[in-house]
């Protein structure tokens, strides 16, 4: 058994078919893992055979460190249940959050390609489930399929658009409109989204987008107080979402209201009378 699933305090179990079946029915198997991913799915009966052979699937409970930044890469991870969040060290000793992987996403890339380092340290957000497969057999397998390694390339080229987006976006956007947006795409990806919730705590959205745990509690309890949203025990539940959309689009800068807040459209107005 590989030790890259060990050595964090972690059981890791050989992925069994048919003790499969008893398993959640909210969970992935990694065989379906293996079937619809964006790149992996182009893998032959054969791939998959030999993949599956030795895959490892293990319980990661909330809070746990799959791996930490700068540590050898030793294979691929999916997300058969849960969710991964991963986070970069500042200078300061705080931590950025820069993306989460959901269930049927991959993680790994990069240094399973390279050999190298992490390039962040993946924790688990919530009580998990991940399939690994060891470096040596996956790159076994990519180095007979030139196509694969086409579709990873395709694949990581598309996140690194993502992450460029999301740089600009901290960089150029003011924080409402941040913590709005992040909102919204917590609710977009999410797998259920019919109640309009989400489940992330105050410290976890100022993680993902740059600002400090009170800077966050002070924008939503302003949205709070204009119904925007509600907050609830590890929830926030959006109320109105076309004012949240109106804030995550607005071209004003620093304004923790709505565009049809009565303080921002007196602010406004007095900015065009001093033109």
């Amino acid at each position: 058994m590989d030790s890259g699933m060990q050595d964090k305090g972690i059981i890791a179990m050989p992925f069994d078919q048919a003790a499969s079946k008893s398993r959640s029915s909210a969970a992935l198997t990694p065989l379906q893992l293996l079937s619809v991913h964006s790149y992996l799915s182009v893998l032959t009966p054969s791939d998959v055979e030999t993949l599956l052979a030795r895959t490892v699937v293990k319980p990661v409970p909330a809070g746990r460190v799959v791996f930490r930044q700068h540590e050898p890469g030793s294979g691929l991870y999916g997300v058969l249940a849960g969710r991964v969040a991963f986070n970069i060290a500042a200078h300061n000793g705080k931590t950025l959050q820069i993306k989460s992987a959901r269930r049927g996403d991959t993680f790994g890339e990069i240094s399973l390609l390279d050999g190298r380092g992490h390039l962040s340290t993946a924790v688990a957000q919530h009580t998990s489930e991940l399939m690994f497969i060891p470096r040596r057999e996956f790159m076994s397998v990519v180095s007979r399929r030139p196509d694969l390694m086409i579709q990873i390339m395709e694949h990581l080229c598309g996140r690194l658009r993502g992450h460029v987006g999301d740089i600009a976006n901290l960089a150029y956007m003011d924080a409402s409109r941040r913590l709005a947006r992040q909102i919204i795409i917590i609710l977009a990806e999410a797998d259920e989204a019919s109640d309009s919730s989400v489940e992330e705590s105050q410290g976890d959205l100022a993680a993902m987008i740059g600002l400090s745990r009170e800077h966050v509690s002070r924008k939503l309890m302003a949205w709070s107080k204009q119904g925007v949203i509600e907050q609830r025990r590890g929830r926030i539940i959006v109320r109105n979402a076309q004012a949240l959309k109106q804030i995550a689009s607005s071209e004003a800068r620093g304004d923790a209201c709505s565009l049809s807040c009565p303080k921002h459209n007196e602010r406004k107005r007095r900015d065009l009378d001093g033109m």
